[in-house]
């Protein structure tokens, strides 16, 4: 939860400078789960120390910033999210046949949609990393047909729910 939890106070601190607490009431608003202190502050701390962010005392408030080291890393991750796209597509092309399409896009676009919006953000980021996990996994040519029989059912109750 860690990594997340760094990701999503990036994701704030992008927005503009913020202190701990309107950070914690950001990530709660945005996900719908309020971040503890003994969660948040330990990785602002830790994200200080690796010069991602940097701090400055406002009265009784910590006031925290991205670094120049920060935005990069928060371009970084952005990357890494475009390439996870892309190899969504091309994963989804395999499974259309090998065809590109707009419906391929559109379902992807989508799908980052409803995760991006959904009170349940870190299960969506959880089941990607499964899924990473699995494909990337050296006996994974033995688990690809079910794999993929699995992908094309739950696409198809996915697009069901996203046409609803």
């Amino acid at each position: 939860m860690q990594g997340l939890l760094k990701v999503l106070i990036i994701k704030e601190l992008s927005e503009g400078p913020k202190s701990g607490y309107l950070i914690m009431n950001e990530l709660e608003t945005k996900t719908g789960k309020r971040p503890s202190p003994g969660s948040v502050y330990p990785v602002l701390k830790s994200m200080e120390e690796l010069e991602y962010i940097s701090s400055k005392q406002e009265g009784k408030l910590k006031i925290y910033s991205l670094t120049t080291k920060g935005k990069r890393y928060g371009l970084s991750l952005l990357k890494k999210r475009n390439t996870i796209m892309a190899n969504k597509i091309e994963l989804l092309k395999e499974l259309n046949d090998g065809k590109d399409s707009e419906e391929i896009r559109t379902f992807f676009c989508k799908l980052d949609s409803l995760m991006e919006q959904s009170k349940n953000i870190a299960l969506f980021h959880g089941l990607m990393s499964d899924i990473h996990t699995l494909v990337t996994q050296k006996n994974f040519n033995e688990k690809e047909e079910e794999f993929l029989n699995i992908f094309r059912q739950t696409k198809k109750k996915i697009i069901k729910l996203i046409e609803k």
